[in-house]
């Protein structure tokens, strides 16, 4: 009897220990906080078209991220968005003024011709190259001359070799607006000649 009671006495004195120690070590230890049974909620994506994703092909002054943004022009500088300088017909223009002043001088200087005889072939000589040259840039799209330049041209004196270039060169044959300019060009210089020399 007394050494069962000294086991019983022991076994209570041990699970004693254990459960000091067990709540000790409870008490020290950090606690840990419940995992969470809410899931996070989901974050939501804007809708995108799917057309958006699809890339265009660079064109030459854009990058692929969108198209080049001009710059701001400031004022006393030249745009660069527009080629400076000036425009083709009235460089075309004073070309032909010049080439058509020099072919008057140098005829009307070795020749007895009337001036105006002068004026109709040095601006016919120089419709003629400027038709040529208009014919030989439209092939390889270079620079073209304006067609105003054309009429202008025709209208001033050089209807003669408007014709010729028109027909030497088959050029412009299917534009109305120059059959028109170069037919009321021949009228008004043949209505002006009658009027110098056949009066």
């Amino acid at each position: 009897m007394k050494y069962l009671e000294e086991f019983r006495d022991g076994a209570v004195a041990q699970r004693l220990e254990v459960a000091v120690v067990a709540r000790y070590c409870a008490a020290s230890s950090p606690r840990q906080s419940a995992p969470s049974s809410a899931k996070p909620a989901r974050q939501r994506t804007p809708w995108v078209p799917a057309w958006s994703a699809l890339k265009a092909p660079a064109l030459p002054g854009t990058t692929t991220a969108g198209p080049r943004l001009e710059e701001e022009h400031m004022p006393g500088q030249p745009s660069q968005g527009r080629p400076s300088g000036q425009s083709p017909a009235t460089a075309f223009g004073l070309v032909a003024i010049v080439m058509a002043v020099i072919l008057y001088v140098l005829v009307y200087a070795n020749t007895d011709w009337h001036p105006y005889a002068v004026w109709l072939a040095a601006w016919g000589v120089t419709t003629f190259v400027v038709y040529g040259f208009d014919k030989l840039q439209a092939p390889r799209q270079g620079l073209r001359v304006p067609e105003k330049i054309l009429h202008l041209l025709a209208l001033i004196g050089g209807f003669l070799g408007g014709w010729a270039g028109m027909f030497l060169f088959w050029h412009k044959v299917r534009k109305i607006g120059v059959w028109l300019v170069l037919l009321l060009s021949t009228l008004l210089h043949a209505g002006l000649a009658y009027y110098l020399f056949w009066r």
